[in-house]
């Protein structure tokens, strides 16, 4: 795919470095003596004309080259690409040189423990010696750690109510992983206890999801790593929300003081927006991004939704572009949200079906997975209740100009809620 696109816009948030610069962050990340060995191990391994060298060094050229098509070596995790080579290479040139003497081949392996008194006791961002690697490998020692722990059992508290959580911050100070991940290596909180953020403008969609919390955390200041030109949904939406036109759709539930001088906030939706609230926001993302229509492409369902609950586990809600639907059961409590009908809607219609069928019959178990009851209510009185499964498609138009709140709730039906990737689709109120 990174031969046959070209992905450097989309990505051009993770872009910003030149080869140079690059260069000496790659020095940095594995330390100059650990490379000059590996460079001696990588032309000797060559000159020997050794088939396994030729193929690590092709390679990793060719991860390189399709990789900095798309991104940029900027962070930890993407040196990893290279280990394989550098390693290999590092214990050649060992070989080598312990084999043309074994003092200084002795010494180079000490290399390495020194090497690792620097990563894993040495250094800090105020400390670094050149010749060895600049990686911190101490553990992250955080004086905010029991705020952020309040916070995170407050998200656990309220997901296992059914509510959700939106975090709209994006740092090493604050974002949804650090939430997600307070807990390890005790608990591993599975993903839907935070609702999915979207991070980076260009690669990511518009933040339909934002409007379905019942509650977010944002951060005054601003927490972005990759700065505003390059993450304007969350710097938008944080003013707008701590200081504009969104303000009094939220009110502060609790605040946590964090390190940096910064302030986490948790705030309670109080009211749903309207739309030509969002014709203000699809207006002013537009003429940000008129080239990319994911950024505006706004569900205006969002503007009638109410009272929503997410099944346990990993049952979710969620709105996706501008007619879709999720609706994913739990195991014990189901999906479901109710909109606000107005007085000029005469219909509701949708079309009942579910994400990824081919995968359902590929890896699932086709005579039992991939089904759900759907039921909707007008007024809170059963109006229907449908069974329906992967296997056909169910397109309904409801009446509702007698109505004033329609709930449509979603359960695992007959069986276990493996693979029950129910959604709704083109689904609109219409006169």
């Amino acid at each position: 795919m990174s031969v046959l696109k070209d992905y450097s816009d989309i990505y051009s948030a993770y872009r910003q470095s030149s080869l140079l610069h690059q260069l000496n962050i790659t020095n940095l990340f594995f330390g100059s003596l650990i490379l000059i060995i590996s460079g001696l191990g990588l032309v000797k391994g060559i000159i020997e004309k050794r088939v396994f060298f030729y193929f690590l060094f092709i390679s990793t050229f060719i991860i390189i080259v399709l990789f900095t098509r798309i991104n940029d070596f900027g962070g930890l995790q993407h040196y990893y690409l290279l280990v394989p080579l550098v390693i290999i290479s590092f214990i050649k040139g060992i070989m080598f040189i312990y084999k043309y003497n074994k003092i200084i081949g002795v010494t180079c392996f000490l290399v390495l423990l020194v090497n690792n008194y620097f990563v894993f006791g040495y250094n800090t961002p105020e400390k670094k010696a050149p010749l060895f690697s600049s990686i911190q490998g101490k553990p992250i020692y955080r004086s905010d750690y029991y705020e952020i722990d309040k916070m995170a059992n407050l998200v656990n508290e309220l997901h296992e109510k059914g509510i959700g959580v939106y975090c709209l911050a994006s740092s090493d100070i604050l974002n949804n992983d650090i939430l997600k991940n307070i807990k390890l290596p005790d608990v591993n909180n599975i993903i839907y206890k935070l609702l999915p953020t979207e991070h980076v403008d260009k690669r990511d969609r518009f933040p339909n999801t934002l409007f379905l919390a019942d509650y977010v955390i944002t951060t005054n200041p601003i927490a972005l790593h990759l700065g505003e030109d390059n993450q304007q949904v969350i710097a938008y939406f944080n003013n707008e929300i701590l200081n504009g036109f969104l303000k009094d759709h939220y009110s502060v539930v609790q605040k946590f003081p964090l390190k940096d001088n910064t302030t986490a906030v948790l705030l309670r939706k109080e009211k749903t927006i309207s739309n030509e609230e969002i014709d203000t926001m699809r207006e002013h993302f537009k003429n940000l991004y008129p080239e990319y229509p994911n950024m505006y492409n706004i569900n205006t369902s969002i503007t009638k939704s109410i009272n929503i609950t997410r099944g346990d586990g990993y049952g979710e809600v969620r709105f996706e572009g501008s007619e879709t639907l999720f609706l994913i059961p739990g195991n014990g409590r189901g999906s479901s949200v109710s909109f606000q009908v107005n007085e000029k809607d005469k219909f509701l219609t949708f079309t009942a079906t579910f994400n990824n069928k081919d995968l359902i019959s590929e890896n699932c178990n086709p005579a039992k997975d991939g089904e759900v009851y759907l039921t909707i209510y007008k007024d809170n009185i059963l109006d229907q209740k449908l069974y329906i499964t992967y296997k056909k498609d169910t397109t309904i138009t409801l009446p509702v100009e007698n109505s004033k709140i329609i709930t449509l709730s979603a359960d695992k039906g007959k069986n276990e809620n493996y693979c029950d990737w129910f959604k709704l689709t083109n689904l609109h109120f219409h006169q």
